[in-house]
């Protein structure tokens, strides 16, 4: 793999159980490129992204950034530098709170200090998901995309 190549799959697939997801699949991604994946339901979209950031059983290779990985165990050591949204996150959500009580509500189970550094990097976040003018807003009110990036925030 040259020093272009941020990602590369070499035969990889993956079965659910007796269903092949993904057959077999070479794909060399360079880096500073934006690729997208396109398909039908079913086609294998999820599963090649779930092997991809170590979270499904895959046969194959993947090489992200010259380290290689045969499993999720292997590919602890990349999960890191992957963020991965799931279809249906953002179905955490409680439909009659606002997006501020959801921040509120998550921050207080996951025990985190409400601190000035929190309420900066929590101010960052809505802006950067474009949900600042919204805190008033319940969830069964956003969009689809909205309710998405407040579970990711979440």
């Amino acid at each position: 793999m040259n020093t272009d190549t941020l990602l590369e799959l070499d035969n990889v697939s993956v079965s659910i159980q007796k269903h092949i997801a993904l057959h077999d699949t070479s794909l060399t991604i360079k880096r500073g490129t934006i690729t997208g994946l396109i398909g039908p339901d079913g086609s294998g979209k999820s599963s090649f992204l779930h092997a991809i950031a170590g979270v499904r059983d895959f046969s194959g290779t993947i090489t992200y950034d010259t380290y290689s990985y045969r499993n999720p165990s292997e590919a602890e050591r990349i999960k890191k530098d992957f963020a991965l949204m799931p279809q249906g996150l953002g179905l955490i959500l409680y439909d009659n709170l606002s997006v501020r009580e959801h921040l509120d509500f998550f921050a207080q189970i996951n025990e985190i200090v409400i601190d000035s550094a929190f309420l900066s990097y929590r101010g960052e976040l809505l802006e950067m998901a474009g949900l600042e003018n919204f805190l008033d807003r319940d969830a069964k009110n956003l969009s689809g995309g909205m309710r998405q990036k407040l579970s990711l925030i979440c």
